[in-house]
């Protein structure tokens, strides 16, 4: 649960309470007025040099917000209690629609149709309003009990669309783990906030609410880089690039594991390669708890990279042996080939499934005393693998000489 909090949710909670405080915001004027166009200008320029055109244009929308709910104040008091209501319901609904759907490129014809939609959405918000009163009591409506309500400004049915859109990423963000879910979930509950900033929606408070709603997908387009770049999409450990850095950081005394699959070959011949990626996944999930304080990352191919920092060779043998045994013990069934997609009314007698058995050779070194360079005790560790291999696979070891 704590990766569905942080960083977002806790920017976003230390923004509340700093807001809370009127000793914070009473010496704060210049930066709360600033704050909003720095998160704006910051998070579209981080979305456009991505590719996150979704997030470039979740950010439109809540800035739009917010300007709408401070020229409101301005107009009449119809307008006034109305671009609330009408609001309250496009923004969450409008952050579903970016959340969900398939991230395109601005300047393709997807982004492009995108953009207009929102655009028009705001011209006609506009022009209903400017052009005199307008019946909303079919959106205006209060059927939720009153101990549900009486915490926030919002009418039931802008209140029920944000609900659905906080629920709806907090299912995603949970089960996908992606840092951009996770930035529409605390996107959602920020514009909750802004838009419950009552009585007055139109205050400082609220657009510096819906300033930290876009920081939460600027913080996630961040995170969402950042995964890309040190950590193994298909397995989800950190790749080669977060274990050289973490080599580069590892002062002293310390082992390296260089784990591979054995005949990892023959089970994309045989089987094809989206039984290979399960292999992958399979043996990944076991590196992954390890003990001993080793750390698992994917090093490329079949192959995978362990690190123990401030231990030497003697002392991860345990470890690893019991990592050997946990991959060999770790079977898993393939579908069969004639196998339906769904279950037939009559089940028959599967004919070609078959259990498949896989098992690693492992090969290990470290750097006891000596100041080697990283990438020599991961070379000694991988001839130690290749005696492994030599020496008839699904088996430990060991370089002592370094």
């Amino acid at each position: 649960m704590l990766a569905l909090v942080v960083p977002e949710g806790v920017v976003l909670l230390l923004v509340v309470l700093a807001l809370r405080s009127s000793a914070l915001t009473a010496h704060a004027g210049a930066f709360v007025d600033l704050y909003p166009l720095g998160v704006l200008v910051a998070g579209v320029a981080l979305a456009w040099r991505f590719e996150r055109s979704g997030v470039v244009l979740g950010l439109l929308v809540l800035a739009a917000a917010a300007g709408g709910l401070a020229w409101s104040t301005t107009r009449q008091p119809g307008v006034a209690s109305a671009m609330p209501l009408v609001a309250g319901v496009l923004v969450p609904l409008n952050l579903i629609a970016l959340g969900l759907i398939r991230e395109r490129g601005l300047w393709t014809r997807e982004g492009g149709v995108r953009l207009v939609v929102l655009i028009a959405q705001a011209g006609v918000v506009l022009a209903l309003l400017t052009r005199g009163p307008v019946d909303l009591a079919p959106i205006d409506f209060h059927v939720l009990p009153a101990w549900l309500t009486r915490w926030t400004g919002l009418g039931d049915l802008p209140l029920t669309v944000h609900v659905a859109a906080v629920g709806l990423f907090a299912v995603r963000a949970f089960f996908s783990g992606r840092p951009i879910d996770r930035g529409y979930l605390w996107a959602s509950v920020g514009s909750l906030l802004a838009f419950s900033a009552a009585p007055s929606v139109a205050t400082p408070i609220a657009t510096a609410l819906f300033a930290t709603a876009g920081l939460a997908l600027a913080i996630a387009v961040v995170e969402s880089s950042y995964s890309l770049a040190y950590r193994d999409g298909l397995t989800g450990l950190p790749g080669r690039r977060a274990l050289d850095e973490a080599l580069d950081r590892t002062p002293g005394c310390y082992t390296v594991a260089m784990v591979d699959i054995d005949h990892f070959k023959r089970f994309n011949d045989r089987h094809g390669h989206a039984v290979g990626d399960q292999v992958l996944r399979m043996v990944a999930r076991v590196l992954g708890k390890v003990g001993g304080g080793g750390r698992a990352f994917r090093y490329g191919g079949e192959e995978f990279a362990i690190l123990f920092q401030r231990k030497a060779v003697d002392e991860t043998e345990p470890y690893l042996e019991r990592l050997r045994s946990g991959v060999e013990q770790s079977h898993f069934t393939v579908r069969g080939r004639d196998r339906p997609k769904s279950k037939p009314r009559q089940p028959r007698k599967r004919r070609s499934a078959s259990r498949l058995s896989v098992t690693v050779s492992i090969g290990v070194s470290a750097r006891n005393g000596r100041d080697l360079p990283p990438m020599e005790v991961v070379k000694a560790a991988d001839a130690a693998l290749y005696r492994a291999k030599r020496g008839g696979r699904n088996r430990v070891r060991c370089d002592r000489a370094m």
